[in-house]
């Protein structure tokens, strides 16, 4: 691919004003801004083993709690617009935003916060509900619980994150 057709399609991206997550350095350097689409480099993040199979509510609960940083996909559906991950604590949700160092930060402001419920008797459905707003989720972890895969049908679309913490 030459740089001027992926700066064509950053900017084509940009204005979708989507997370565009890459490991490619390349397609990272290549973006000129023009829009509300941020281009994320990241390490990839896929399952390199098995995907946990939940025996019940409480197991995903369990399984989802503590910090995910966003490395690939489609930002989440009414999340705070430069929020990078979210922490999951067994019944709420903290959007966190990116930090000087690297590191990811909460802030008070209750807009990136809200609730975290799981529906069903497998399979589960993972919801964020954030105001009056409820984003409905198929989740997948991996085995060793360092990949979250959040799948949101209604948009078609894929988000995955690894632990932060």
């Amino acid at each position: 691919m030459k740089i001027g057709y992926l700066c064509a399609l950053l900017v084509s991206l940009a204005a979708c004003g989507d997370i565009i997550a890459t490991d490619d350095p390349a397609l990272a350097a290549a973006s000129t801004g023009g829009g509300d689409a941020t281009v994320v480099p990241r390490e990839p993040c896929a399952f390199d083993g098995p995907v946990h199979v939940f025996s019940s509510s409480d197991d995903v609960r369990a399984r989802l709690a503590g910090t995910w940083r966003m490395c690939s996909g489609t930002k989440i559906a009414r999340s705070p617009r430069d929020a990078e991950g979210f922490v999951l604590t067994k019944e709420d949700i903290e959007f966190c935003f990116p930090l000087a160092d690297g590191g990811l930060g909460e802030v008070d402001d209750t807009s990136a916060s809200g609730t975290f419920d799981v529906e069903g008797s497998g399979p589960w459905e993972v919801l964020f509900v954030v105001g009056s707003s409820t984003s409905t989720f198929a989740a997948q972890v991996s085995e060793d619980g360092q990949i979250l895969n959040l799948d949101d049908a209604s948009r078609g679309v894929r988000s995955t994150f690894v632990r932060a913490r």
